[in-house]
């Protein structure tokens, strides 16, 4: 059923109050006889974050979250009008890659700092996005960056704590936008209109809008909200609670898509207030069963506190290999005392064998006066491919210690004597570590296998050459239920970006594939759990000459242009919404392209 657009002083239509208590009573006849009700939608967090970042993210978009997407990783005010009074909302802004692409929102909170989503920025330096205020997408004013703070629990296959701050190197003279309290969001009774606000897209595909979009959405409880994500996504559905809000589901047709993703979620009360950031929702823009999830800032008060105050910085290495030179990875952080008092400082405990190193900089053991600065110099020196995360406690005399919030994700080089008399190199990692054996698989080659990835996780895979030369792909899975079928994307890479994309047919069994790969071109195998994990195995066998067709189908990895339809740049699971949700996440492709610059200069220089 298409319902209309109502303004914000409107009501939300009686429609959707009928489809809420349908689903209602759906719940609790279902609750009676222990089902869960069945939506039939496939939301995987590849798509859920709704965010940009396939569009948006260095030079290629390597990805369809989402996050978490973050690709992720892309929301937009699906059925939104123009903004009736661009001056209600000065303090909204637009997030802008170095070729000023727009990929989500944010919204200032004081002259010198923004609130967004954590999926839009963890995986960026401050010098790779700048910030644009205004109504209008392409303002030629682009204010630059000084440090984001990504808090330590966020987590790119969940996107949990999905909120960051932001802050510029100069202050704006621009009217900030203030901070709900926790009474006017405990007061809120289910289908009270919200207002939203996005640059992002205005369908399931199509360009990001021009202009400032809003279009007012139904608020729904979380316990409501967190039931409908529970049977295809239960660790999604048990994030969401007191750091979250929802709006829209149930066929809602207004709601934010790629693109809104750290947008603002909004209450009218005397004036505009902010209630959440656009974090994650379905893939579907606007229609969706499922409602949309918000991250609330009133639940990180005092972790944004501490940033805002200069008291919690933090660093992510997005791809890092085993066994590299510690300098290559190396970041400085510069901690300012904003405060009217002196700070003396302490030194880091840290194991001199940790993953995360200190090995320079002027704060340790040092007097910092009222605007003065220092620096840490920080190495990330992972063991093994994966995801790490830890906080460190910089201690100060008389005062609460100083944040410093480190992630990263590990690569592993795999050995060449495993692709055997095949020209070829590789390296594998991301969230989750696939296992390499040496003629193990069914073409006596290279065989990767991914077994044990927990829900949501994302893992990648590069396979290059130095000569010209044909690659086959087999590849087998059988999952425990076919409905968990993970996300599977594989394309080729050069240094310009996509050369060809690949479809997955989702069907169990064998499937192969030959690829030309040329010299200096890599293949990028993409491979995200579900909801409920990878209960099954995958495999993937690698070599250089063709399988025999026995037991094996016909090619059914196909990269015709009009078949691509099960892989795309951007998964269509759960969604990001680098301008809206889950952002719709295909998480770790975004990451890609760092690493390929990297290795190939370390094999073709």
């Amino acid at each position: 059923m298409a319902l209309r657009y109502y303004s914000v002083k409107g009501k939300i239509h009686r429609d959707w109050f009928m489809l809420l208590l349908e689903a209602e009573l759906n719940k609790k006849v279902n609750q009676l006889v222990g089902l869960f009700v069945r939506f039939g939608l496939l939301v995987t967090l590849l798509g859920l974050c709704k965010s940009m970042y396939a569009e948006t993210s260095f030079e290629h978009s390597l990805i369809n979250i989402p996050p978490f997407g973050a690709d992720g990783s892309q929301a937009r005010i699906a059925q939104g009008q123009d903004l009736s009074n661009p001056a209600d909302a000065p303090w909204m802004a637009s997030l802008h890659n170095v070729y000023n692409e727009a990929f989500c929102g944010a919204v200032l909170i004081d002259s010198q700092h923004l609130l967004t989503a954590s999926h839009c920025v963890a995986h960026l330096l401050p010098n790779e996005f700048s910030i644009v205020f205004g109504q209008y997408l392409y303002s030629s004013e682009r204010h630059q960056v000084e440090r984001t703070w990504v808090p330590v629990g966020f987590r790119w296959s969940h996107l949990s704590e999905d909120i960051a701050v932001i802050t510029l190197k100069e202050p704006v003279n621009i009217e900030p936008l203030a901070i709900a309290d926790a009474s006017s969001i405990d007061h809120l009774n289910t289908g009270d209109p919200l207002q939203i606000l996005g640059f992002g897209q205005m369908a399931d595909s199509g360009n990001l809008s021009p202009t400032l979009k809003q279009g007012t959405v139904p608020f729904v409880k979380t316990d409501t909200c967190s039931y409908y994500w529970q049977e295809e996504y239960p660790s999604l559905a048990a994030m969401i609670g007191v750091e979250s809000l929802c709006a829209s589901g149930f066929g809602f047709e207004t709601d934010t898509c790629l693109g809104d993703s750290g947008g603002p979620l909004l209450l009218y009360d005397q004036t505009w207030k902010l209630l959440g950031l656009t974090s994650f929702g379905e893939a579907t823009c606007g229609g969706a069963d499922k409602p949309s999830v918000y991250v609330r800032p009133t639940a990180f008060a005092g972790p944004i506190e501490k940033a805002v105050h200069g008291e919690a910085y933090s660093a992510n290495w997005t791809q890092t290999l085993v066994g590299d030179d510690p300098a290559l990875s190396q970041q400085t952080l510069i901690l300012e005392n904003t405060s009217d008092d002196v700070w003396q400082l302490g030194e880091l405990a840290f194991d001199s064998t940790s993953i995360f190193q200190f090995v320079g900089g002027s704060c340790f053991n040092s007097i910092l006066q009222p605007g003065s600065t220092c620096t840490v110099d920080l190495q990330f020196s992972p063991k093994s491919g994966g995801f790490v995360a830890q906080r460190f406690l910089l201690p100060r005399q008389g005062q609460s210690p100083i944040w410093i919030d480190l992630q990263g994700f590990g690569y592993e080089f795999i050995d060449e004597a495993v692709f055997g008399a095949a020209a070829l190199f590789g390296f594998a990692g991301g969230e989750f570590m696939p296992s390499v054996s040496e003629s193990s698989g069914y073409l006596n080659s290279a065989h990767i296998s991914w077994q044990g990835m927990q829900p949501l996780e994302t893992s990648e895979l590069y396979i290059g050459g130095d000569k010209a030369q044909d690659v086959t792909l087999l590849l087998d899975y059988t999952p425990v239920e076919a409905n968990q079928m993970p996300l599977i994307y594989i394309e080729t890479l050069n240094q310009y970006g996509q050369k060809e994309k690949f479809e997955i047919d989702n069907l169990q069994g064998w499937q192969h594939k030959t690829i030309s790969l040329a010299s200096g071109d890599y293949i990028h195998v993409n491979v995200q759990a579900r909801g409920h994990g990878v209960e099954g195995k995958i495999k993937l066998d690698i070599a250089v000459d063709e399988p025999a067709t026995t037991d094996i189908q016909s090619d059914s990895l196909d990269n015709s242009s009009e078949n691509n339809v099960q892989v795309d740049s951007q998964p269509k699971e759960v969604q990001l919404e680098a301008g809206g949700g889950l952002g719709h996440i295909s998480l770790l492709s975004l990451l890609g392209l760092s690493v390929l610059r990297r290795v190939t200069a370390r094999f073709h220089t």
